[in-house]
């Protein structure tokens, strides 16, 4: 199976066949999916409610701080950039003990959230992805 698949909300619902009112809801979807051998990693982006995170043994629910919402446009290419980077290593290389799915979570609500304060199809940029991911919110779910 792929290593990771991600889909927002809507497509998340839309495969389900029913809503995902909450995280939670997002995370047995998820997870049943992972357990299908769908995928080993599923992440689900919930708009500004952020992203959920599933994969054997975990579950995790990201959400970003609240910010000036400017185009949406790139929010999607934005969290994927700095959710692969991190898993793939980061700045640094690779860590010896793998991805740290919580960090990769982490990084990639803040870069969505900065690519929402950005105008038109204007990506993030790493200065406000570095600011704003102290801030969002990691829970396990």
């Amino acid at each position: 199976p792929p290593a990771v698949l991600r889909m927002d909300d809507a497509e998340a619902e839309g495969v389900a066949g029913r809503t995902l009112p909450a995280p939670a809801d997002t995370a047995d979807f998820a997870a049943a999916l992972v357990a299908r051998g769908v995928a080993r990693t599923v992440v689900i982006a919930r708009g500004a409610d952020g992203n959920v995170l599933v994969r054997d043994g975990l579950r995790l629910h990201c959400r970003p701080p609240r910010v000036e919402v400017l185009s949406k446009v790139g929010a999607g290419d934005s969290f994927m950039g700095a959710f692969t980077l991190e898993i793939a290593g980061g700045a640094d290389g690779e860590s010896a003990q793998g991805p740290d799915w919580a960090q990769a979570l982490r990084r990639g609500t803040a870069a969505a959230a900065a690519a929402v304060m950005t105008p038109g199809t204007e990506l993030c940029s790493r200065a406000d992805t570095d600011r704003l991911a102290p801030e969002c919110h990691l829970t396990e779910i």
